[in-house]
């Protein structure tokens, strides 16, 4: 790249100098009419280079196309030549509307118009450089951005946590209280995620993400508007809102203090292992096998389960007993047909709790109980406070919960563009790794959503979770915790989660995220080269600056004795001689600011590259760092007007007019 661009720079250099070579000897009209050939030349090749594509993580290592990389020269020297084009239109007019008494600005502008060779070299110049300075801090600034805002799309708020090496949940290991704790005004969202598809074809199925998020922690995701790149996160939030009677996952109320969970049965029961499934407040699903004595599945429950508050028992599996599922295995594996599959039917008293407040067992109610099975079939009917299941084992398992399949609605979802365009009506089947599929509404579209691909369906979390265990008890169990807390508290909550038992959890901090990608030693070198090519371009601008009123004052030395011996003051003779470079800045740095920042612009769009050399996710958004670009260009307009004030100050001090040529004798 930097090859292509010296040599881009070469040639566009060399036809300015054949430019101002035919300045003289054709004329300006001619001159003029080649530095309008070549702004026009140079957007022909950087529309281009736009048009011919990106340069992406890949490409950057396969070769880049030579014209991409020639394009901050191309628009840098093509804004710097438009920019001296506008020079003298812009001071004729301007000179012409000043005031007669301002005798020294008009001769420092009509001056300049007569001669603008010199003046509209440096105002080239002085543009090309602002729009380098510009450039360079607007570009920084946007990688700057870049790193906070890929911080946010892997950690949206200040920290996740997700199972470690031990595969542990993080509400397996942590508690509430113990997050709240971890760092002053620390909150904690669950999130739950599934595999899914969506069918395009009657043999093809496209892979989509599913998450659940709780609403609430929308409005805290960093950097929302790069990062998710579409809503609001107060419209969001209403879009997914689900009522908690949709959301619950219905089922019987466990009591506080319940130690033991009791399913009275009668029937078949004998060749089959049940297994209770209890979904507790915190959003945990715990599965407990149960035990059959004398007549009655039987499973303890931890303590766990009394201590979160609000658990339910929402759904039971049932499975070929471990010695019946050996002798059916043999008796295949034997090539026998002596063992049939597995059916019957079992009768169920209603579920009793006991040790509920050292009181008599609580007893629960079936109302609302179904079946459903895609590995075997089964029916389940509720009718005088039992629950009867009639059963064949043609797979693995058969889940009996709460809350039928009728009673669903459709689940409103934000989806990518992609996934929107399949729904039908806007409602899409969602087809989970087993059970029925989900039927879900898209509510809203979003460009993109932290921690998923480009294919994602974002839901409320509970209602999501609900819809899951429904059709696979345990899968819509809590897996991942995003937690948020105040800026202030960010070093508390870093120090916490460095601690047990978030040390067996895989924690992920938001600003540990980001001081990584600032850190690269390329990110760091990027900078680095960004901002030693801003000074440069800025000693180059002050140079430049500077020179014109040397030049301007010895160039013009027969005018200025003419003028001095004619009566004029010395004083106004310095004084047009530091408002032409005046002038010339303050026409060429607004240029360079405009240039600069299409520059940017264009370069964040087409180079789709990180400062750390990946691609950027989400995009680059174009930054300014005004604060940078303000201090340097304010430095370099100080400096450049100061010296040029001394220059023009220290001309014609002496004590009598001095011809043009004493110096030269």
């Amino acid at each position: 790249s930097a090859l292509s661009s010296a040599a881009a720079g070469a040639v566009l250099a060399v036809v300015v100098v054949a430019v101002t070579s035919s300045w003289v000897g054709s004329g300006p009209r001619t001159a003029w009419r080649v530095v309008a050939a070549l702004v026009l030349a140079g957007i022909a090749a950087g529309a281009l280079a736009v048009a011919r594509g990106t340069v992406g993580a890949a490409t950057v290592d396969g070769g880049t196309d030579p014209l991409l990389a020639a394009l901050p020269v191309l628009v840098v020297v093509c804004g710097g030549l438009l920019a001296a084009r506008l020079w003298q239109p812009t001071v004729t007019t301007l000179g012409r509307a000043l005031p007669r008494r301002w005798v020294g600005a008009r001769i420092a502008l009509l001056g300049g118009v007569r001669r603008p060779l010199r003046s509209v070299a440096t105002v080239a110049f002085v543009t090309a450089a602002t729009a380098v300075v510009v450039f360079a801090g607007s570009y920084r600034a946007t990688l700057a951005q870049g790193a906070v805002d890929q911080a946010a799309f892997t950690v949206p708020l200040s920290a996740r946590l997700t199972p470690g090496t031990t595969l542990e949940r993080p509400l397996d290991l942590v508690s509430p209280a113990l997050l709240a704790a971890a760092a002053p005004g620390t909150a904690g969202y669950p999130v739950v995620r599934s595999s899914a598809s969506v069918r395009v074809s009657a043999t093809e199925a496209v892979p989509v993400e599913v998450i659940g998020v709780d609403p609430a922690a929308l409005s805290r995701v960093a950097s929302w508007g790069h990062v998710v790149g579409g809503l609001d996160p107060a419209t969001a939030r209403r879009l997914l809102a689900v009522p908690p009677s949709a959301a619950a996952t219905g089922g019987v109320p466990v009591p506080a203090g319940a130690t033991r969970l009791v399913l009275a049965a009668t029937g078949g029961v004998q060749q089959v292992q049940l297994t209770a499934w209890l979904r507790l407040g915190d959003g945990r699903d715990i599965g407990l096998s149960t035990t059959l004595d004398r007549g009655a599945f039987g499973a303890t429950l931890p303590v766990s389960v009394g201590g979160t508050g609000g658990a339910r028992f929402f759904a039971f599996t049932l499975a070929e007993s471990t010695g019946y599922a050996t002798r059916h295995q043999h008796s295949i594996g034997e090539g026998l047909n002596s063992l049939n599959v597995l059916a019957g039917r079992m009768t169920l008293a209603a579920p009793t709790f006991a040790g509920a407040g050292g009181g008599p067992p609580a007893v629960g109610s079936w109302t609302g109980w179904g079946a459903t099975s895609t590995t075997g079939s089964v029916s389940a009917t509720v009718g005088q406070g039992r629950l009867r299941v009639d059963y064949s084992f043609t797979g693995d398992r058969i889940v009996v919960r709460a809350a039928g399949q009728a009673a669903e609605a459709d689940l409103p979802v934000l989806v990518d563009p992609e996934t929107a365009a399949r729904a039908v009506g806007g409602r899409l089947p969602l087809a989970l790794t087993s059970g029925l599929p989900v039927t879900v509404r898209v509510v809203g579209v979003l460009p993109r959503f932290p921690t998923v691909g480009a294919s994602f369906v974002v839901a409320d979390e509970g209602a999501l979770a609900a819809r899951l265990d429904s059709r696979e008890p345990g899968t819509g169990a809590v897996d991942e915790l995003w937690l948020w807390a105040p800026d202030a508290s960010g070093p508390a909550l870093a120090r916490s989660l460095a601690q047990p038992p978030f040390d067996r959890l895989a924690v992920a901090l938001r600003s540990a995220e980001q001081d990584r990608l600032v850190a690269d030693p390329l990110a760091r070198g990027a900078a680095g080269l960004l901002v030693t090519s801003a000074m440069l371009a800025l000693a180059v601008a002050v140079l430049a600056v500077v020179l014109l009123v040397v030049a301007d004052r010895r160039d013009e030395a027969a005018e200025l004795y003419a003028w001095e011996a004619d009566g004029l003051a010395p004083r106004t003779l310095r004084r047009s001689l530091f408002v032409r470079a005046a002038a010339v800045v303050l026409l060429a740095v607004p240029a360079g600011l405009l240039v600069g920042l299409v520059l940017t612009r264009a370069t964040a769009s087409i180079v789709t590259v990180t400062a750390v050399g990946t691609t950027p996710t989400p995009p680059l958004a174009l930054s300014v760092g005004p604060a940078w670009v303000g201090a340097v260009l304010g430095a370099g307009l100080v400096v450049a007007l100061g010296a040029a004030a001394a220059v023009a100050a220290s001309s014609l001090r002496e004590p009598l007019p001095v011809p043009p040529d004493a110096g030269q004798r």
